[in-house]
C-alpha cells in the first residue's frame, strides 16, 4: 500500500504540471483509449534497476506509466499506440484554414466534429477534409471547394478531432526508452524526491529528449 501511494504521489505531481503546460497553448488534448502495452516493459525496468525478486513489481509498473507519460508531455510524442482527441477552440478562418497537430507520430484522422449552432454534435464528412500525417507537425485543410462549418459562436473546445497516434513498441525510439529508465531509476532510489532532479541525470535527460524533439 505505501507503494500504491508514492507512485500516486508521483502521478498526481505530473498531472499537475501536465496541466500547467496544457494551460499555455491553445489547445487540449485527451487521451480516449490507451495501450495495454508500455514502451519499457517490467523486465526492462528491473533490469536498468538490477532488481531480481518480485516484491516491487507493482511499484516499478507504475514508475513506468508515469514516466512514459512524462517522456510524452516533453516530447510531444505519443510514445505507445493510443487515441487522443484533440479539442480546439474553432476552425481556422485564415490563410489555407489549416489546422495542425501538435503531435506526433499521427497514423489516422478519424474523425472531426463541432458543436453547430443548433446546439449539438456534428461530424464532418471525412470527404470534406484532407489530412497529412506524414509532416511534422501533421495537418488538416478543407477538401478543395469546401470551408470549414461555423460553430456556435462564444463556445470553446467547440471542435474535437480523434486521433490515432502512436507506435508499436518496437519502434518507440530508443532515447524515449533511456529517458524513461533515467526517471524511472532516479525514483525508485528517491521515492521522496520533490525537487529537481540531480544535474548528471537531468543533463542526460535533457540531452535524449531533445534529441527526439520534433520541432
Amino acid at each position: 500500500q505505501p507503494r500504491r501511494s508514492e507512485v500516486s504521489r508521483l502521478r498526481n505531481i505530473f498531472q499537475s504540471f501536465y496541466r500547467l503546460v496544457m494551460d499555455r497553448v491553445p489547445h487540449a488534448f485527451e487521451l480516449t483509449s490507451a495501450s495495454a502495452s508500455e514502451p519499457v516493459t517490467l523486465t526492462e525496468a528491473k533490469a536498468h534497476l538490477r532488481v531480481v525478486g518480485t516484491d516491487e513489481d507493482t511499484y516499478i509498473t507504475g514508475l513506468i506509466a508515469v514516466a512514459r507519460e512524462k517522456v510524452e508531455v516533453d516530447t510531444e510524442r505519443a510514445l505507445i499506440t493510443q487515441t487522443r482527441r484533440l479539442w480546439i477552440d474553432d476552425f481556422p478562418r485564415g490563410n489555407g484554414q489549416v489546422i495542425d497537430i501538435p503531435l506526433k507520430p499521427v497514423s489516422a484522422v478519424t474523425l472531426i466534429e463541432y458543436w453547430s449552432t443548433d446546439e449539438e454534435w456534428v461530424e464532418v464528412d471525412d470527404a470534406d477534409y484532407v489530412t497529412d500525417v506524414v509532416s511534422a507537425p501533421g495537418r488538416i485543410w478543407p477538401a478543395s471547394g469546401v470551408i470549414w462549418p461555423t460553430i456556435q459562436a462564444g463556445r470553446k473546445h467547440a471542435v474535437r478531432i480523434t486521433l490515432t497516434c502512436g507506435a508499436a513498441a518496437n519502434s518507440v525510439p530508443a532515447a524515449a526508452k533511456h529517458a524513461m529508465k533515467l526517471l524511472i531509476g532516479h525514483w525508485f532510489e528517491n521515492r521522496e524526491a520533490v525537487g529537481k532532479v540531480p544535474t548528471e541525470i537531468s543533463l542526460g535527460y535533457e540531452a535524449l529528449i531533445g534529441s527526439i524533439k520534433w520541432h
